[in-house]
């Protein structure tokens, strides 16, 4: 038995599914990258330079400074923050890892973002997470040495969703 659907109808359906089923992923994909909070902070590369002459030769120093400061024994600090329920620290150390990024969009600027799928979870993570980094101060020595200034400052608190 032959169809009474012509088959430039049935095409025309085609081509409407596979634009709904493109259409839902891109609808899902933007809403996870929605999912993402910022922070913005100021970077200062001379001040940076003095904690690490190797900095000033990164292509992106503040990523390079933000990363080196982000240790395992930081990073378990800020896991508390970051609501993990892994089954152990190492792993929820490696799930925070995945879901921050550290970007530096201009010379004087360094961007956090946390990925989480609850927006108000990512926004105070990422707070968190900048407000380490401003507060963070070199170890000391015996010796008592100038303080270092600081080469990350609070820009923006205002993250962003």
């Amino acid at each position: 038995m032959r169809s009474t659907v012509p088959l430039r109808h049935k095409l025309i359906a085609v081509v409407v599914a596979a634009a709904t089923a493109c259409g839902l992923y891109a609808f899902l994909l933007y809403r996870e990258a929605q999912l993402a909070s910022a922070a913005s902070l100021s970077f200062d590369s001379a001040a940076a330079q003095q904690l690490d002459p190797n900095t000033a030769r990164a292509l992106h120093p503040a990523v390079v400074l933000g990363q080196s400061i982000l240790s395992d024994s930081f990073v378990a600090t800020l896991i508390l923050h970051a609501d993990l329920a892994e089954p152990s620290t190492a792993h929820a150390i490696g799930e925070f890892r995945t879901r921050v990024e550290l970007t530096q969009p201009s010379a004087g600027v360094l961007w956090i973002r946390y990925r989480d799928p609850d927006p108000g979870q990512a926004v105070a993570t990422a707070n968190a997470v900048a407000q380490a980094l401003t507060g963070w101060a070199p170890p000391t020595t015996g010796t008592s040495a100038p303080a270092a200034p600081a080469a990350l400052s609070a820009r923006s608190m205002s993250v962003t969703k």
